[in-house]
């Protein structure tokens, strides 16, 4: 549970997930989310559909945890970030390790509806993997991809010399059946599913 709502959950492997897209919104209790969420298109139907879009740092909680947008944050252990008690956002290793479970079968994570027509998933690990798409970030300010691309923030920066400004995410894409972990701008919005503790 999470701001009072239910969220289905899976067991894969070893790991037990939310098997949909986060939807918390509390930006009295959790000032790190001030203008740092958003439902796609700004419309709160997308939300109730997809989840909402969190920067990096406002999946990570920034206010509690000091990691955010161009800080070399070491998050050592679990981070719980905006995911409910008991829960943490996954890292990279977590990711790798769903993936593994899936065979990096991206049709096996992806919900077998709400995509848009090409490679169809069978959602057969029940992950329910939804196409919620990005916000670009404040210097172009645009939504894309919904129905297209799923993209999952982890809790693992990219380090690059002296870039601390990527972090790492787990990609699903309508045209293909692969799944990965990738990289993004940590300014960019992004879906965020947790994993149990």
């Amino acid at each position: 549970m999470r701001d009072s709502s239910l969220y289905d959950i899976v067991r894969i492997g070893e790991q037990t997930w939310m098997a949909e897209n986060l939807n918390y919104d509390d930006s009295v209790a959790t000032p790190s989310l001030l203008g740092r969420s958003w439902c796609y298109n700004d419309e709160p139907d997308s939300c109730a559909k997809y989840g909402r879009l969190y920067t990096w740092a406002a999946a990570m909680d920034s206010a509690n945890t000091g990691c955010g947008d161009g800080i070399n944050c070491d998050a050592i252990g679990n981070a719980q970030g905006i995911c409910p008690a008991g829960w943490h956002l996954p890292d990279s290793a977590e990711w790798a390790e769903l993936l593994s479970a899936a065979a990096s079968d991206g049709r096996a994570l992806k919900s077998a509806t709400g995509w848009r027509p090409g490679v169809t998933g069978t959602n057969s690990t029940g992950f329910s993997g939804l196409p919620g798409g990005e916000w670009r970030d404040n210097y172009q300010e645009h939504f894309f991809l919904a129905g297209e691309r799923s993209y999952l923030w982890s809790s693992s920066i990219v380090v690059d010399g002296d870039d601390y400004f990527w972090a790492y995410t787990m990609d699903l894409y309508y045209g293909d059946g692969s799944a990965y972990v990738g990289e993004s701008p940590r300014s960019y919005g992004k879906s965020v599913r947790c994993v149990k503790n």
